[in-house]
């Protein structure tokens, strides 16, 4: 057999192989989230806040072209964990999360290879709705708020990377459904609105000593992932007053909000927003649309423009 016949046959039988699509994750709402410099990452989640917790147990990485895994904790998946990250590459924090209604205190560390469990003792507990940011100039991973059974908690907890530290700092009023980051502008840990008996707009800084409010009248009314860091003070993602509009974006920058670019993609509950430090864009990913469905889109926002990414997405598990 000639050389030409044995390169037509390859082709011919590399032609015939079926069309592999690359991995990616299954859409999913109340995921846990993170921005790192190689990247996004994702983890957990349910098929609806609540509803069917999503057995997929890999760590999703998104780098605005692909996806790729890495493995994830060894344990049941979760919905609303706190992922955060903690330092340089994929080193991350991941703090409880609730699974078939058991909600859970663990805290978990990934160097980017492999995953140990640290000590839970003395840290916020069996959080539902809390949240969490790094301190970066501390060292310091901050946590407040969240809900311990029916209570709702006002508590501030850090974490150094060996033990917990609680910490009676009078501050925002008990809630869920806040969301907080890390302010280069600030230098400081913000934390905005969430709510109670009532919805909260007010912003709040953390300077690792005592609570600062710096606002009360925020621009939405916001639940669970919205906000997020920027190169420059901070993002906060929401469908206005309403809440049901479609997506805006403002920056916290200079004592006071500024509303950033055109609206994008309606809301949709339990999504995730977050910084992708390296290509300066912010991500919004996955949740659920009005019908209850679970998404996998993503969506992204340079700061003028929303651009839809990618639809595709893998089958629920």
């Amino acid at each position: 057999m000639g050389m030409l016949t044995r390169a037509l046959l390859a082709l011919a039988v590399l032609g015939a192989l079926p069309h592999v699509e690359p991995p990616r994750p299954a859409p999913r709402a109340c995921h846990a989230a993170a921005a790192t410099a190689a990247g996004t990452v994702f983890w957990g989640g349910a098929r609806a806040c609540g509803v069917g917790v999503i057995d997929d147990a890999q760590l999703w990485l998104w780098d605005g072209a692909a996806w790729s895994a890495r493995p994830g904790p060894p344990i049941a998946t979760r919905e609303d964990a706190l992922l955060v990250s903690t330092g340089k590459g994929l080193s991350l924090t991941l703090l409880g999360g609730r699974r078939d209604g058991v909600a859970h205190a663990d805290v978990w560390t990934f160097d980017g290879e492999s995953w140990t469990e640290r000590p839970a003792e003395g840290g916020p507990g069996a959080l539902q709705h809390g949240a969490a940011a790094f301190d970066p100039v501390r060292r310091r991973l901050v946590v407040f708020g969240g809900a311990l059974g029916r209570e709702r908690s006002g508590r501030t907890h850090e974490w150094d990377g060996t033990r917990w530290h609680d910490l009676d700092a009078t501050g925002p009023a008990p809630r869920v459904g806040h969301a907080m980051a890390w302010s280069p502008a600030d230098g400081a840990v913000l934390l905005y609105g969430g709510f109670a008996d009532e919805s909260f707009r007010d912003l709040w800084a953390w300077d690792g000593t005592s609570w600062k409010r710096l606002a009360t009248d925020g621009p939405t009314i916001t639940e669970g992932h919205v906000v997020a860091e920027a190169d420059d003070g901070i993002l906060l993602v929401g469908g206005g007053l309403e809440g049901t509009a479609a997506l805006r974006v403002w920056r916290w920058h200079d004592g006071r909000f500024e509303a950033l670019g055109e609206a994008g993609p309606a809301p949709r509950i339990g999504a995730t927003a977050s910084w992708d430090r390296a290509r300066h864009a912010l991500v919004y990913w996955g949740g659920a649309d009005a019908l209850g469905q679970p998404s996998a889109r993503i969506d992204e926002f340079d700061g003028t423009r929303w651009q839809l990414r990618e639809t595709k997405q893998a089958a629920p598990r």
